[in-house]
């Protein structure tokens, strides 16, 4: 559930306290959880501390300083916080769909982005701060000393993002890949030094542009790939680049004045998807089809209503998923983002909280901020998870 929203300013320890003051019992039951699901999958704790000390080095420095900010701030041990943060991947896997239409193929010239947010739901995630045994996310705006501020959602508690954008007008999404590498759990905590795919988009977000940030990251993940299989995109003015990340192999897509798409699967490293996945075929074939059908006539208003698609379901294989179980994946909110070519500080980026099909039909269920919002007007219900609570049910909504 999306449960708060925080705005940090300053040094990046300041922001890391800020945000765990702000959240704390948000980001005490996230780390909770996590290491409850560690012990479920057998890995000790001591082994675990022991493994992050020697792994501290896949993080920046500056995002040291802002764990070690979360810590204090919620009153945790930094190193708890900090082996959340570097294995969350491990436990939390988002699902997601992503559409981007780039540069003229946009509004306007602008740039627009859409991700839907996916996810699987577990048994232990019950007790104060959950809902629907949901993973708990933040709205975050962040505001460094030195660098770009963005704007973005976050679990509660980590310094990646799952999505955002930036004062530079670059915006970032991801989706985990379903392969058969993935389906077989190749990858092993316990034998591998693995990246965080959140962690990475919010250091591809310290770029000005898309092409530095993809460039950066690309060579980040050759050094260490993520624990599990994915896409990782990147947009700007003048071109959208998909990163797709396996264990073993990487390509890169780069877009330019087209639409393109990604669902839980790989497009140039297709030999390597689970042939099973139907839900993720069915995704992206669906966002292609109202990306291109839809060209000239974009907006971020007809990205809401992709978002709120119910072809080939409602269910596991529609753009807006459903279930009838918590372990099954579906979508817990979405984010539309347009860039400003002119004014890249004003692009806007537009959050819906719960199912899309429930909350994008009803102006309580988002709130849209530009890159610089000083957040003066969001509606108390974001800051205290009553939106979320009003418009998340697995029961669509139907026009």
């Amino acid at each position: 559930m999306i449960a708060t929203v925080t705005f940090s300013k300053g040094s990046h320890y300041t922001i890391g306290h800020s945000l765990g003051t702000k959240a704390a019992p948000f980001v005490r039951a996230n780390v909770t959880n996590f290491w409850r699901a560690m012990q479920r999958m057998g890995h000790r704790r001591n082994w675990l501390l022991g493994k992050a000390n020697e792994e501290i080095g896949l993080l920046p420095p500056h995002y040291i300083d802002e764990i070690a900010g979360i810590a204090e701030g919620s009153k945790l041990a930094f190193e708890d916080v900090l082996v959340y943060n570097l294995y969350g991947d491990y436990v939390f896997s988002d699902g997601c769909t992503v559409m981007m239409a780039i540069g003229e193929a946009g509004h306007n010239g602008n740039t627009l982005f859409m991700k839907n947010s996916d996810q699987v739901g577990n048994d232990s995630m019950v007790g104060e701060g959950f809902d629907q045994n949901k993973e708990i996310y933040v709205i975050q705006v962040v505001d460094p000393e030195e660098g770009n501020r963005m704007v973005g959602v976050s679990a509660a508690g980590r310094t990646g993002i799952k999505v955002g954008v930036n004062d530079k007008g670059v915006a970032t999404g991801s989706n985990i890949a379903r392969t058969v590498e993935f389906r077989e759990r190749k990858m092993d905590i316990s034998q591998v030094r693995a990246s965080d795919r959140t962690q990475l988009m919010r250091q591809g977000l310290e770029k000005d542009n898309a092409y530095d940030a993809a460039s950066l990251i690309a060579r980040l993940l050759m050094e260490n790939p993520t624990s599990t299989p994915g896409n990782i995109e990147f947009a700007d003015s003048n071109e959208g680049i998909i990163i797709e990340g396996s264990y073993t192999h990487q390509a890169i897509d780069v877009v330019r004045n087209q639409v393109a798409a990604r669902a839980n699967r790989f497009q140039l490293l297709e030999y390597t998807n689970m042939p099973e996945d139907v839900s993720s075929v069915c995704r992206y074939q669906r966002c292609l089809q109202l990306l291109k059908e839809n060209e000239g006539q974009l907006t971020l208003e007809k990205l809401m209503e992709f978002s709120r698609d119910h072809a080939n379901g409602p269910g596991q294989n529609s753009i807006c998923r459903h279930g009838d179980h918590y372990v099954e994946e579906t979508s817990l909110g979405a984010a539309v983002i347009e860039i400003d070519r002119e004014a890249p500080e004003k692009s806007t980026i537009i959050m819906a909280l719960g199912k899309p099909c429930r909350a994008w039909r009803s102006p309580n269920g988002y709130v849209s901020l530009t890159v610089d919002s000083d957040m003066s007007e969001i509606p108390q219900g974001f800051f205290d998870g009553g939106v979320w609570k009003e418009f998340y049910s697995e029961e669509p909504q139907l026009p």
